[in-house]
């Protein structure tokens, strides 16, 4: 009966495919047989990790082949495979994953490193996966020869590769640090886009000192106290970092434990014990992970607050907000909404204006809403029943260009009851929230700046011709760059400019009757080179498909509105198939009409 119970207990388990947690441990900087690099070994061998990350400086003083084994083998060996040293035997599969610090780079290009290590591979820069954790180690010397500067050939690798990763957690590490205020400071070059390129942290090493640093949402840690001398830390450095933990009192390691929901890092000091802790959770957007409709009733004083309409000084006015989720919760909140809009704010154009709606954390935390402070609501202009198609309609020119690039704003579509309070009236409408400015710019690890419209250098400041494109597929005139709408972002830490558009409803695609823009499609882009552009087709032809299917799986959409909106689509696609209409109506114009 026991072993009948036991049996069906185990294959239940099984059939539910649990995934044990990850154990790693972190060291750098600890290649340097002695005392120091032997009290850390014994304390992470007492860990038994099931891997070992290294983040550079594994063989002082110059990476030799004589100082090797001594350096590494003598206090690792069991984690590294093959092993070929003299200091017994190696692990049966390999658990040991360096990356190349300077010391390392010294003789012949790090040549004796890579004869020590079999690594994935071109072994100087690598990935591997883990249970729910891919790591990317990095060579970030500047000897690299695929460069170390973010648009080098390594940079565009793991671009490519933390993309495509599908992996819960997405772990970077190498041995120079983006920043530091350690002896060495911080290392410009290796300042990448991380947080828009997806990695949920940065490991280095190189100053002697533990650091853990927050810049821009991303956590970077400086872990290089595994066995040198220690480093002094220089506070004149602290106000230019968000410094959470320093440490430089001895010598330690981390150990980490990733799960699908969080992934833990302590920081062990031999002598002095546990000196940092943190966990790192996924960020779940519980609002913009799904496209199913909410149902949201508003009660306020709608007289007032439609009729605050001015250039200046509108006012939020307060709000009760119960929200319907789609799993039947239901929650009732305080906000606030603010009209907002430049043509559609005015009485004289929409009777019903867009709206600003703004929550507090401690109000909806727990709700569909939590992690959100501000959003737009696109209300539609009037009530007559027109108007809720042309919502519809610009709602999914949203859709379609999250499709064509993740450069782009969240939409959510949202069924509103309105109910004014003062009359005891309401009025139901198909709306849409869109997500807040500042929460695309951390979504992307940019930042929203302001450009000069009198001085605006074209390749610097606009992204391949996808945004440009896209407007001429749905004929819409309305927007110019650099303030009319689109916004334009900085990616921290490069060049790198983004600009993303918003406010589609004067387009041909909407096509509502209060249109007042030339509807004419013209191409109103920048001139690039012609790979450029054949590059975004591919791109725009590789997506037809799945806009087709977007339409015609909406509901609320009436057929004819599918219709017209697929012909407008289906003329661009004509275009860009054919040489002869790509030439005349997109290359020989390209900035003759910006």
């Amino acid at each position: 009966m026991y072993i009948r119970l036991s049996i069906f207990l185990l294959t239940l388990l099984g059939s539910y495919s649990l995934v044990e947690a990850q154990r790693f441990a972190i060291i750098g900087d600890y290649g340097l047989d002695g005392p120091d690099e032997a009290a850390v070994a014994n304390m992470v061998k007492r860990w038994n990790p099931e891997i070992i990350l290294t983040l550079g400086d594994n063989n002082y003083p110059y990476g030799e082949d004589s100082t090797m084994d001594r350096n590494i083998g003598k206090h690792y060996h069991g984690f590294i495979s093959p092993y070929k040293g003299q200091f017994g035997s190696g692990a049966s599969e390999n658990r040991f994953f360096p990356t190349l610090g300077n010391h390392d780079d010294i003789t012949d290009n790090g040549n004796p490193y890579l004869d020590y290590f079999e690594l994935p591979g071109n072994e100087r820069y690598y990935d591997f996966v883990k249970g729910d954790v891919h790591f990317f180690a990095l060579n970030s010397n500047e000897s690299e020869p695929s460069g170390r500067d973010s648009k080098s050939i390594q940079a565009l690798w793991l671009k490519e590769k933390l993309k495509n990763s599908t992996s819960k957690w997405k772990v970077v590490y190498f041995h120079h640090p983006p920043y530091s205020t350690g002896d060495h400071g911080e290392t410009a070059d290796m300042q990448w886009p991380f947080a828009k390129w997806g990695a949920s942290i940065i490991l280095s090493g190189h100053d002697h000192i533990y650091e853990r640093i927050e810049v821009r949402g991303l956590t970077y840690i400086i872990n290089g106290v595994g066995g040198n001398v220690i480093y002094d830390l220089h506070e004149e450095r602290h106000t230019a970092y968000n410094i959470k933990s320093t440490y430089n009192a001895g010598h330690g390691a981390m150990i980490a434990t990733a799960n699908a929901d969080s992934l833990s890092f302590e920081f062990h000091s031999v002598t002095d014990g546990l000196m940092d802790s943190f966990v790192l959770k996924q960020e779940q957007d519980k609002f913009f992970s799904s496209d199913e409709v909410v149902e949201v009733t508003i009660e306020a004083d709608m007289t007032t607050l439609l009729n605050d309409r001015g250039d200046e000084d509108r006012d939020y006015h307060n709000a009760k907000i119960t929200v319907t989720e789609t799993d039947g919760n239901q929650s009732t909140f305080p906000g606030e909404l603010k009209v907002r809009g430049n043509f559609r704010r005015s009485q004289d154009n929409c009777e019903f204006p867009p709206f600003w709606i703004k929550f507090k954390d401690r109000n909806v935390a727990g709700t569909i809403f939590q992690g959100h402070k501000r959003m737009k609501i696109v209300n539609p202009c009037s009530v007559k029943k027109d108007y809720n198609q042309y919502v519809m309609q610009e709602y999914l020119a949203y859709k379609v260009y999250n499709l064509l690039t993740d450069s782009s704003f969240k939409v959510r579509p949202v069924r509103i009851k309105y109910v004014d309070t003062k009359k005891s009236k309401s009025i139901s409408a198909f709306t849409f929230f869109i997500e807040d400015v500042k929460k695309l710019g951390k979504r992307l690890g940019a930042k929203e700046i302001e450009v000069d419209p009198y001085y605006v250098e074209t390749p610097n400041y606009h992204n391949p011709p996808t945004l440009e494109l896209f407007q001429f597929m749905i004929g819409n005139n309305d927007w110019a760059f650099p303030d009319h709408n689109v916004k334009p972002f900085k990616v921290y830490g490069t060049e790198e400019h983004i600009v993303v558009p918003y406010d589609f409803d004067l387009s041909r695609l909407v096509d509502a009757e209060y249109t007042y823009q030339d509807q004419e499609k013209k191409f109103r882009g920048f001139c690039r080179p012609i790979d450029e552009f054949m590059a975004s087709f591919k791109k725009f032809k590789q997506q037809k498909s799945n806009i087709k299917k977007l339409y015609e799986d909406f509901v609320g959409l009436d057929q004819a509105n599918k219709d017209q909106a697929l012909r407008v689509m289906e003329r661009f696609y004509i275009i860009i198939n054919s040489p002869k209409r790509r030439q005349s109506e997109i290359f020989e114009k390209c900035g003759d009409n910006f």
